[in-house]
């Protein structure tokens, strides 16, 4: 089970499934609880068939059957029956997950007991689909993701410069040209915010203020506080663009799309953002906004961003909104009220609890910089601010990040300009998450650039304690990948539509799988940045991106997984010859079956030197003839996954493409 529960305990035989499952519930139901358990028996019918006497698992919502939270819950499955108590509907539908990854992943699935409940209340995934359109079913499915890994807050990044992707009923001219390349309408939002509340999910809204506005000025220049955009802005990178708090035009914008957010999005948070606005931008020059600083008792500069977030928090109290605003928004007059999202280093989380606020640890689960799943385990939210500072020092040192760590660090020093001042209350740390920012991702990657790490976060979200060990974690994920795309429309290692999207049979996705495993992309920021790398780790913001939100991605690098759990594998198992003979064998094979697309003019060219390599590594893992001692070596020490393909430098005996 993946998270795994604080306490359980497999008893006895296995589970009598050959005639089915039956979920029997409670009495009354509400309408969200049994339209969730409706789908739930479709999967398990799907999976298991349905005869005349299937094995009964009964659901009770039991105020004293858990003490501990609202979403807690006992499972038991004895050997004629099962039942599954909970306080809550949210707690039901978070045992009955677990429950069907039992039922359905394990091999024979046994008697068992559970209790279970999670250790933070916000288990978030921000997506984004600001940068790249993401559709209803891409976002449905996702929501089946979530709730399988008992993830309970979507966070939806709606606006940026390179659009606005909600439909708004009094602004439509805002919807017309910023949302011309994609929007969720109103009743999309309407289906998928009903979809998620039956998996005991929230949706956050996020319209980004007053920074990023490139959508928005497009459509409404008069709103600007600086350079205007002639055309919909498609860079990616730092914003030169925000609105201006001194024109009326501009609130009367904001107050039309806040209603519109707020009957969209029932959820009691709204997300303003806060974040990367120009520096100098409210530096007014000219007397008139001058004025209008005096005003209002604040100078020109940073006090004006302020000022701007305690009015949004005022707006936000007027329709029975809590803000939520980036960690740059942080400053002693920030009111106690506003939900801080912490995205640049742990410290910030602590200081902003002295302050006396809510709090959301985003910094360690960025899931676009492509770590391994491992870096995400050891940031718990509730572990306190040293255990996080260490996390945060041993990330730092993995070997990994060796050649960037100088940049990854000037991310986590933006923060240094944070002012805090203890307040007359301490907040408290709601929880955490994970964010896929969209500039490299559109719906046909979206599944394999999540579930490779996601489930990581979740499990350090959802533990009380320490979480499980790294070879604890991965021997779980592997099934869990497997169960995921077999009960859901979830692609986590999406080969077919990697096919798609390269012209290639689908008949060959198995082998692209089997290829495609075997290598690992560039981390951090590398190919997002390109040849401006260099600049960013000289501290340089604003270097240019080699891709833009035109730029198609439709290239093999957008479809490898995150991390080899093959190589993993196989560098786990030093010495196991028929196991790495068994995976030599599969390489091969799959190399030949993809040899046309690993042609000059295939699809695949661009990984021909990859492919090489590959077989010259599948080669002697075959043969298993005098080099075998020097694979040994080889992969003695390494990091699992990592630099793998120094191994057929090593038997070539010349540096490896």
């Amino acid at each position: 089970m993946l998270p795994e529960p604080r306490r359980w305990a497999q008893r006895g035989p296995s589970l009598p499934l050959g005639q089915g499952v039956r979920l029997l519930l409670p009495a009354a139901p509400v309408e969200a609880l049994a339209s969730a358990l409706v789908r739930q028996q479709a999967r398990l019918d799907a999976a298991l068939g349905r005869g005349r006497e299937p094995y009964p698992l009964a659901l009770e919502l039991d105020s004293t059957a858990v003490g501990v939270g609202p979403e807690a819950y006992t499972l038991e499955l004895a050997e004629s029956a099962g039942r599954l108590a909970a306080p809550t509907n949210a707690g039901l539908l978070a045992g009955l997950e677990r429950a069907l990854q039992w039922l359905l992943g394990a091999t024979p699935p046994t008697c068992l007991r559970v209790e279970d409940a999670p250790a933070n209340a916000w288990r978030g995934l921000l997506l984004d689909p600001a940068r790249h359109p993401l559709g209803e079913a891409a976002l449905l499915r996702t929501l089946d993701g979530m709730a399988a890994l008992g993830l309970n807050v979507l966070h939806l990044h709606l606006s940026d410069d390179q659009g606005l992707r909600f439909e708004s009923r009094r602004r439509p001219r805002v919807t017309l040209a910023s949302g011309s390349e994609g929007y969720l309408t109103a009743d999309a939002i309407g289906r998928l915010v009903q979809e998620a509340r039956a998996r005991a999910i929230r949706i956050v809204p996020e319209l980004d203020l007053p920074g990023h506005a490139g959508a928005l000025l497009f459509a409404y220049p008069e709103c600007a506080a600086g350079p205007v955009p002639k055309a919909l802005p498609r860079a990616f990178g730092p914003s030169a663009y925000a609105l201006d708090p001194t024109r009326f035009e501009t609130w009367a914008l904001l107050n039309d799309l806040l209603e519109d957010l707020a009957e969209l999005f029932p959820d009691p948070y709204l997300h303003l953002g806060g974040d990367e606005v120009p520096s100098a931008i409210y530096a007014f020059p000219d007397a008139k906004r001058q004025a209008w600083c005096a005003a209002r008792g604040i100078s020109p500069g940073p006090e004006v961003q302020q000022w701007f977030s305690r009015a949004l928090s005022e707006l936000c109290r007027e329709r029975g909104k809590r803000l939520i605003l980036w960690d740059e928004a942080l400053h002693p007059q920030l009111p106690p009220e506003v939900t801080v999202q912490v995205w640049r280093r742990v410290e910030t989380a602590a200081e902003a609890v002295a302050q006396g606020h809510e709090v959301i640890l985003s910094s360690p689960y960025y899931l676009d910089l492509a770590y391994r799943a491992a870096r995400h385990l050891p940031f718990q939210p509730q572990s306190g601010a040293s255990a996080l500072a260490a996390a945060q020092q041993a990330l730092l040192a993995a070997p990994e990040l060796a050649d960037v760590r100088k940049g990854v660090e000037r991310v986590m020093a933006l923060a240094d300009d944070v002012r805090t001042q203890a307040g007359g209350e301490t907040g408290r740390v709601l929880g955490g998450e994970a964010c896929l920012w969209g500039e490299l991702v559109d719906e046909a990657v979206l599944d394999g650039r999540l579930y490779g790490r996601l489930p990581a976060v979740a499990e350090a979200l959802w533990r009380d304690r320490a979480v499980p060990s790294e070879a604890s974690h991965y021997d779980r994920l592997g099934p869990f990948l497997a169960y995921l795309e077999r009960t859901t429309a979830c692609e986590p290692r999406p080969a077919l539509r990697a096919c798609q999207a390269l012209g290639l049979p689908l008949v060959q996705a198995a082998q692209l799988r089997v290829f495609f495993d075997a290598l690992v992309p560039k981390r951090w920021y590398k190919r997002l940045l390109g040849q401006g790398l260099d600049g960013r780790l000289r501290g340089e913001v604003a270097v240019q991106r080699p891709r833009d939100a035109r730029t198609p991605l439709t290239a093999p690098v957008d479809f490898l997984p995150v991390e080899s759990l093959a190589l993993r594998a196989l560098a786990g198992q030093p010495g196991s010859a028929p196991a790495w003979a068994a995976q030599g064998v599969a390489w091969l094979q799959a190399l030949e079956a993809l040899a046309p697309a690993l042609a000059p003019e295939g699809a695949l060219s661009a990984f021909a030197a990859h492919g090489r390599a590959l077989a010259c590594l599948a080669e002697a893992l075959v043969a298993q003839d005098g080099r075998w001692r020097t694979l040994a070596e080889a992969f003695e020490g390494l990091e699992a996954g990592e630099a793998v393909f120094a191994v057929p430098a090593l038997l070539l005996g010349r540096p490896s493409p």
